[in-house]
């Protein structure tokens, strides 16, 4: 949050929407929309956001356009309690909620550990993962 009086980021000293704080922010309202709006409401009756900035992100986000037999390779940072990266051959996706940043994905592990090789695994990736390219690789219907 800006200093009251200054308007200055107390990370890191700078005038405040730096860099730092608007990706927080972008973060926080990836992860709890409701909160960033909050947030949000605070700085504006406080008279701390700025005029004409830049509105967050919508809460709507595109649909999915996985299906059952694709293959997603998705890092530790692309989704919900993300470890370590997983791949994994698509068997099941759950529902597509719009307001949701991310979507459940259930399928068959693929990796080079002959322990979890084929071991069925339950993956929430962040939906914007999955348009990057690369990540979802389709597989052809039979």
């Amino acid at each position: 949050m800006p200093a009251r009086i200054t308007l200055d980021c107390r990370t890191c000293g700078t005038a405040a929407f730096c860099q730092k704080f608007r990706r927080a922010f972008a973060v926080l309202h990836r992860v709890d929309a409701a909160r960033a709006r909050r947030v949000r409401a605070v700085l504006e009756y406080a008279g701390l956001w700025p005029v004409g900035a830049a509105e967050p992100p919508t809460t709507e986000y595109a649909p999915v356009r996985v299906r059952p037999g694709d293959v997603v390779d998705v890092r530790a940072a692309d989704h919900l309690d993300g470890v370590r990266p997983v791949k994994l051959q698509v068997g099941d996706v759950g529902p597509d909620v719009p307001w949701q940043s991310w979507i459940i994905l259930m399928g068959k592990e693929i990796t080079d550990d002959p322990e979890r090789s084929g071991e069925l695994v339950l993956v929430r990736p962040y939906k914007g993962a999955l348009a990057r390219p690369g990540v979802v690789v389709r597989r052809p219907r039979r």
